[in-house]
């Protein structure tokens, strides 16, 4: 079984990325390399919030990499206990038109997956097949740097725009240019996380190749990032990057990330999802993930909704993409196997 979900291992080298981003002031009066330090250095992690995450990219003719390419996480999460983590993420990906959803939701010792309308509960052991975590451990909440990014590696001549309001928030406004192959790494490892929720049946990489990184690289034609971090506690609470590409097929493509963290420390509304179905019942629910992309393509011509048993004639793909998500009509195609 694929693991659905891994956010929380990654340290990236920053030392040499400490010297590269300055140390002098700007419009908001405080000194740079202290706000980057604090923003997003290990010393001031996040016990709870949200997250919001949105990768996509458009750059068609890179082999290998689908476009367009959209990645999505969202959701609340709070401090790791000794018990497990606590979080409940909706995770979307997608490369045109048949997107892929699955949620992940823990409570601290007891975990559920949710596809479509309905959840399937976890085990402790399969929870940690699936999400690669070992034994659990207590922590003080995430940094940027444990979603897999460190963006002190690849800013390049940061500048201090000075203070903004944010959502109601006071925050100190950055721009920066960007270390492309630099950021190409953070990213892919960002795909690589996302991307492992369900990556078969959307039909999206694991990652993006070294290769094809140094493709993409050598068709910047310009790269920039903001960055909003708390004026009083320099916690971040938005970065954007925006990088614009001369594809083989596409003369202004573009690869862009945004990353929100909002409700920072703030209790979060974590719990157990409502009528939760076996473990037992899962297989089938990925079945209908897993089969999708060939039923768009098998499936024209027939007819209607989810039916109770495989209509004459159909394909085992035909038959889970009539289920519409049921996972009682989706079990009964499997009759189709036989």
């Amino acid at each position: 079984m694929r693991r659905l979900l891994r956010p929380w291992s990654l340290v990236l080298p920053v030392a040499a990325a400490l010297a590269l981003a300055g140390c002098g002031s700007g419009g908001s009066g405080q000194a740079t390399g202290t706000l980057l330090k604090d923003t997003f250095g290990a010393a001031k992690p996040v016990s709870s919030g949200n997250l919001a995450l949105a990768v996509d990219v458009a750059a068609p003719g890179i082999s290998g990499l689908p476009s367009p390419l959209h990645v999505r996480l969202e959701g609340p999460f709070a401090k790791t206990t000794a018990a497990g983590p606590r979080f409940d993420f909706e995770l979307r990906l997608g490369t045109g038109a048949n997107p892929v959803s699955v949620g992940l939701i823990a409570t601290g010792g007891q975990t559920w997956v949710r596809i479509g309308e309905h959840a399937y509960t976890l085990s402790p052991d399969v929870f940690r097949r699936l999400t690669g975590s070992a034994k659990a451990k207590a922590s003080a909440g995430i940094t940027l740097r444990s979603l897999g990014v460190d963006p002190r590696t690849w800013l390049r001549d940061v500048r201090d725009q000075g203070n903004e309001t944010l959502r109601g928030e006071q925050t100190v406004h950055l721009t920066a240019g960007v270390d492309t192959p630099r950021f190409l790494t953070d990213l892919n490892k960002l795909l690589g996380r996302a991307g492992s929720i369900g990556a078969g049946a959307a039909g999206l990489p694991s990652g993006i190749s070294a290769a094809r990184r140094a493709q993409l690289a050598a068709s910047v034609k310009s790269a920039h990032v903001d960055i909003w971090t708390g004026a009083r506690d320099h916690q971040l609470r938005r970065i954007t990057v925006v990088v614009d590409v001369d594809t083989p097929q596409d003369h202004n493509g573009t690869v862009k990330l945004d990353l929100a963290l909002s409700g920072l420390n703030a209790p979060q509304a974590i719990g157990p999802p409502a009528n939760p179905r076996p473990l037992s019942d899962l297989t089938a629910a990925l079945a209908v993930l897993s089969q999708r992309k060939a039923a768009a393509a098998g499936s024209a011509g027939t007819g209607g909704g989810s039916s109770a048993t495989p209509a004459p004639g159909e394909t085992y793909a035909q038959c889970i993409s009539r289920s519409g998500g049921d996972v009682a009509a989706a079990q009964r195609c499997a009759n189709l196997l036989n």
